[in-house]
């Protein structure tokens, strides 16, 4: 767990089970990440979900549709679910980092900055994880992006 998850002044055992992670290949976790916390969070009086999804959960990404399909999924649950989880007193929200620097993409990290892709720091995104599960409104997505503050994705609405 990031050091600065590990410093929040949160209830361990809502972080513990309000940070879920979602797969590159499923966006399952994410759901099942939803449902367990539920009751204990009723309970609790309510509190947050976190959900991980991307840049590409906003913007697809075409060298990898599969991922993208699976954090357009991540989005769609938070889209579908927070009004309800609301009504709970439990606040579901997503962060949508860029690229991050961690083991998984070590392999490529040359690769990245010889394109001039930059890359977060894990710190960044835990930062705006805890951002968001102190005072996120239920709905947020928090974009992360290298040396930027977080900002709120609001979607266009429908015509």
């Amino acid at each position: 767990m990031p050091e600065r998850i590990r410093r929040t002044r949160i209830r361990p055992t809502s972080i513990s089970t309000a940070i879920t992670r979602s797969s590159a290949s499923t966006s399952t976790p994410s759901y099942g990440g939803c449902a367990p916390p539920r009751p204990g969070l009723g309970r609790q009086g309510g509190g947050s979900i976190v959900v991980t999804a991307s840049y590409a959960a906003i913007k697809g990404v075409p060298q990898d549709p599969i991922y993208t399909m699976t954090k357009h999924a991540v989005i769609g649950l938070v889209r579908a679910l927070h009004g309800s989880l609301a009504r709970e007193g439990i606040r579901l929200s997503a962060v949508c980092p860029g690229l991050v620097d961690t083991p998984l993409t070590a392999g490529g990290r040359e690769r990245f900055r010889a394109a001039g892709i930059p890359m977060l720091d894990a710190d960044e995104v835990a930062a705006a994880v805890e951002q968001l599960l102190r005072d996120g409104e239920p709905g947020t997505e928090l974009v992360v992006s290298p040396g930027k503050p977080a900002v709120r994705y609001i979607a266009a609405p429908l015509p």
